[in-house]
């Protein structure tokens, strides 16, 4: 791996330059300029200008192969939701094909939203699928008991914005999300 895709090379201050996976990048902190790489799965690093590989890099084979098709829709059909205490959950417009639901900590939503209940029957009257970023498999809290609904598709660990970006290109592909988001695109997924 790593002969191909994207990489951002960048040097925090204070840290050594990294090389990152374009596709394991994940958004800036508040009033902060550093970089780093879901997980700390960054490629590699430059020590006294020579690149040493990250040794706790893992990889596993891409099994798609996606291009920008002619006719991409720049404005996805994706609604995008970040949870925050007392959200409240919006209608889902005729346009939306697909949510990404983030979750912060280890896959908390808002769970005791009263109209998150509404919010998945609706998308799932509506065949739109909903997928969550952040919430490994294995780990339940008493908050993520709503995460065994059926119309919530947890994603492997990825970068929730190289989600963002496979989600958007599987729908202008024509391909079925549902069948595609937990295959690997460009190292996105970590073992």
């Amino acid at each position: 791996g790593g002969g191909k895709g994207v990489f951002v090379s960048y040097r925090n201050q204070g840290e050594t330059a990294k090389i990152h996976r374009g596709t394991r990048l994940v958004r800036h902190l508040p009033y902060s300029d550093d970089v780093v790489s879901i997980m700390n799965q960054h490629y590699g690093e430059f020590w006294e200008n020579r690149f040493v590989k990250n040794p706790e890099y893992q990889a596993q084979e891409d099994e798609l192969v996606l291009s920008l098709p002619e006719s991409i829709q720049w404005d996805a059909p994706i609604l995008q939701l970040d949870p925050y205490p007392g959200m409240k959950y919006p209608e889902i417009g005729e346009e939306v094909r697909a949510v990404l639901h983030h979750s912060y900590h280890a896959g908390t939503i808002c769970s005791e939203s009263p109209d998150l209940g509404a919010f998945l029957t609706k998308a799932r009257e509506r065949h739109i699928p909903v997928f969550l970023t952040g919430a490994e498999n294995g780990i339940t809290y008493e908050s993520m008991k709503i995460l065994r609904n059926p119309a919530i598709h947890r994603l492997p660990k990825a970068s929730p914005l190289a989600m963002y970006m496979k989600l958007w290109l599987l729908l202008s592909n024509g391909l079925d999300p549902r069948m595609n988001m937990g295959k690997c695109l460009g190292e996105d997924l970590v073992l």
